[in-house]
């Protein structure tokens, strides 16, 4: 054959390959583009002063306190790693909030971050995305294990990646940094990974491992230990007692040891952490004994505080989770291990739906563990390669033409994850690319201001920061943070045994995110601190930045509302 006909054949050939890759990877593009743009928003707004002193500020700062705690002693200062850092702009040791030890090791990775020259709020925001890559690959190298041919196989990659960066309950954790309930989505991936795959020795080292996240897991790990707990009783009654050893996850040491990591944890987090830390927030403390002591009560103001528009986090599941009940329908008695799986992972969920629906938080960083465990649950049990099926036959792009009733039930899922997403997208492409956001100003002269007013705000730390105090609005104090500074939100905690503070930090656009002041109050705070200045440092439309000696009534909120009223 002429190589001139070869070549021919050759081209034809690479152009047909080309044909039905350019397609897949230009979505594929398009899906790396949106994921990567949620790291892009988050930086942006940092910059811009967009987020709020909660939650960002004040585990940034925790963080930064961690590695840039100083002590003195006997004229000698040295800086160590201070395991419960007190945190400003909350009042309040970060291990009295909540007990979540992991930002120890977030705060070894910050320190890695900083020797390699980042900044070190940026480098807080790095460490979360990083958490959600770390996820997202999780599920794909999960997912792997598939026959599917070449063509069914990019469509279940690229429904996958959809699934998960339209997914509203990871995003609203992303976009709402920082917060170590929004790390957790790895190692809840990984449990629920673990328990499909009926690993013991997986299940109790990540177990033990989420419960330093926050002290709701324990309670999770709790309810999932008495459901291994019945299923071990269950098969110790059908072999017979002493005559047969249960092992792996339905034996009794499995069953016993996750109960006891569960049962170590809540001890320690609620009886023992306030007698060595001292007192603690009363979170779960407060919703338990709620539903112990007035059971009708606490479920009536549940009820009403519940919201509709929050339960679009979850509506998105409610098909593929139809399709894997029908699934194990149509399998029957095969599938009876599967269903035993499938109740682990409800149990394990109870307790995190509960603390929910009690506390009516169901968004931003609440909502990052359920949406996680979902994934995982559909991801091992094959979802995206049954949607990518469907789809391609329904498409007609497999070997074999089917009705065209295939194509809508992945549509109408691709549809419900997308539909319920797609304002946070909205969000983030008015921000990146069109500089509008109702929560800050984005413009050339804002940031002008903010670079003058931290240029200006450095000069001040650099000559004091252990014995200065600012007074700030909360919009832009996770730009302020630095090491063993302190840093009170206005609006937010206040020490009372601190009757004067020396600066006083405003921000003067009406777009400033400034929670939970409202834009009047700016102006009541000026006027009471107006006699009490001597030096102004910065003045001009962004920010009104003064030393002085500050008393702490021009910061009571509430009596200068009572005041402006009676005037």
């Amino acid at each position: 054959m002429p190589w001139h006909s070869l070549a021919t054949i050759g081209l034809t050939s690479l152009l047909g390959r080309l044909n039905v890759i350019i397609p897949f990877l230009s979505i594929f593009l398009f899906e790396v583009v949106l994921l990567f743009s949620l790291l892009g928003y988050n930086l942006k707004s940092f910059y811009y002063n967009c987020f709020n002193n909660n939650d960002l500020a004040i585990y940034s700062q925790a963080l930064i306190q961690c590695v840039h705690s100083v002590q003195c002693a006997h004229n000698f200062c040295a800086r160590n790693f201070d395991l419960n850092p007190f945190v400003s702009v909350r009042g309040v040791f970060i291990l009295n909030d909540h007990f979540d030890p992991i930002i120890w090791l977030g705060a070894m990775v910050l320190a890695l971050a900083e020797k390699l020259g980042a900044q070190l709020v940026s480098a807080c925001i790095y460490i979360e995305f990083g958490c959600f890559l770390l996820t997202i690959i999780f599920y794909f190298w999960v997912n792997a294990n598939s026959n599917a041919n070449a063509t069914t196989k990019w469509v279940e990659y690229l429904l996958l990646l959809l699934l998960i960066i339209f997914c509203k309950g990871l995003l609203l954790g992303i976009t709402f940094p920082i917060h170590t309930t929004t790390w957790s989505m790895l190692p809840v991936a990984i449990l629920v990974f673990s328990i499909y795959k009926k690993r013991p020795l997986l299940i109790l080292s990540t177990a033990f491992f989420l419960c330093a996240f926050r002290e709701e897991f324990p309670f999770t790990i709790f309810t999932l230990a008495l459901y291994y707990c019945g299923m071990a009783a269950g098969a110790a009654a059908r072999h017979g007692r002493g005559q047969v050893q249960v092992r792996g996850v339905y034996g009794w040491w499995f069953s016993i040891s996750l109960l006891i990591i569960s049962l170590l944890w809540i001890v320690f987090d609620f009886v023992l952490r306030p007698w060595w830390l001292g007192p603690t927030e009363k979170y779960g403390s407060g919703l338990l004994s709620g539903l112990f002591f007035s059971p009708f009560s606490t479920v009536a103001n549940a009820l009403s505080m519940f919201n509709w528009g929050a339960f679009s986090i979850y509506y998105p599941f409610i098909i593929p989770l139809g399709w894997l009940v029908l699934a194990r329908m149509r399998a029957g008695m095969r599938s009876q291990q599967d269903y035993q799986q499938d109740i682990a992972v409800v149990f394990f969920l109870l307790p995190l739906l509960l603390i929910r629906f009690l506390s009516g938080q169901y968004a931003f960083h609440y909502s990052v563990p359920v949406v996680s465990a979902l994934l995982m649950m559909l991801i091992i049990n094959g979802f995206p390669r049954a949607l990518a099926h469907a789809l391609t036959l329904g498409l007609t792009l497999g070997p074999v033409k089917q009705p065209r009733w295939r194509i809508y039930w992945p549509l109408i899922v691709v549809g419900l994850f997308v539909g319920s997403s797609i304002s946070i997208h909205k969000k983030v492409i008015s921000l990146l690319i069109f500089d509008h956001s109702s929560k800050c100003q984005i413009s050339p002269e804002a940031r002008a201001a903010t670079r003058k007013l931290l240029n200006v705000f450095d000069d001040v730390y650099n000559k004091g920061a252990n014995v200065i105090n600012v007074v700030s609005s909360g919009g832009v104090t996770p730009q302020l943070l630095r090491p063993n500074l302190n840093l009170y939100h206005l609006g937010g905690y206040l020490p009372t045994d601190e009757p004067i503070y020396d600066y006083i930090l405003l921000e003067r656009s009406k777009k400033s995110n400034i929670w939970p002041l409202r834009y009047e109050d700016i102006a009541l705070v000026l006027n009471c601190v107006a006699p009490f200045v001597s030096v102004k440092l910065l003045d001009n439309d962004f920010y009104f930045f003064a030393k002085g000696r500050f008393p702490r009534y021009c910061f009571d909120l509430g009596t200068l509302r009572a005041k402006s009223v009676i005037r």
